[in-house]
């Protein structure tokens, strides 16, 4: 083993700062397929207790991600159009590992710049790195498929595992300056109206609630001064 060589003097790569390295990094990615390995375990049970209807409040799983993931790359700049009130099906534990697991994609493969947008019904994770080619692309989401940077992983594979089980769907798209990967269920004429309906009655509450203690604020302040 290279641990056995290092302490008998012979250094495989060169030099023992050299070979250290070379020592640290399989650490690193056995770390990293061991951790991937539990969470695919991880979902089997999760996703077996399912909550019905959409009340997952996507836009706090993506803010603690990201308050999380922004400093692996700090010279990487963020994006972010994200509607404050988006609810997907299913629970937080297993969209947080999609979520993290596309951003820390993301962040393997961006030159500059990462942007995360979230509608109704839609995630999309985007960075500007070089584009996908059609025969990577086609098994991009099997279990420990290589990567073009040579990483083997299943990081990609849960997310079709949980987006698929939710019942939304998830995919690879090429753009003129990047890669988008999007996660999406069709949203009918009929939910889109009940999300902007329940939204307007979202708004009104809250002006009536802010007008309330405007009142409440401006008899305190007159009770004070008389």
């Amino acid at each position: 083993s290279y641990g056995e060589s290092i302490k008998d003097g012979i250094y495989p790569y060169g030099s023992l700062e050299k070979s250290i390295d070379v020592i640290i990094e399989h650490a690193n990615r056995l770390e990293k397929k061991v951790r991937s390995l539990i969470q695919l375990n991880k979902m089997e049970y999760l996703l077996d207790d399912c909550p019905e209807g959409d009340n997952l409040n996507m836009s706090e799983v993506i803010d603690k991600v990201l308050l999380s993931l922004k400093v692996i790359r700090p010279e990487i700049s963020f994006e972010t159009n994200i509607d404050k009130d988006v609810r997907f099906h299913g629970d937080e534990d297993p969209w947080r590992i999609v979520v993290e697991n596309l951003v820390d994609n993301a962040l393997r493969y961006a030159d500059s710049k990462i942007i995360l947008e979230l509608s109704p019904g839609e995630l999309k994770v985007s960075n500007d790195g070089k584009q996908i080619d059609a025969d990577r692309k086609a098994k991009l989401f099997k279990p420990y498929e290589k990567g073009s940077d040579g990483q083997f992983g299943l990081g990609l594979s849960i997310v079709y595992k949980v987006v698929t089980t939710y019942g939304y769907k998830v995919e690879a798209e090429n753009l003129p300056d990047g890669v988008c990967f999007r996660v999406w269920r069709e949203v009918s004429k009929k939910e889109l109206r009940a999300i902007q309906k329940e939204r307007k009655k979202e708004e009104r509450e809250q002006l009536r609630t802010n007008k309330l203690l405007k009142q409440e604020t401006n008899q305190g302040n007159s009770t004070s001064g008389s």
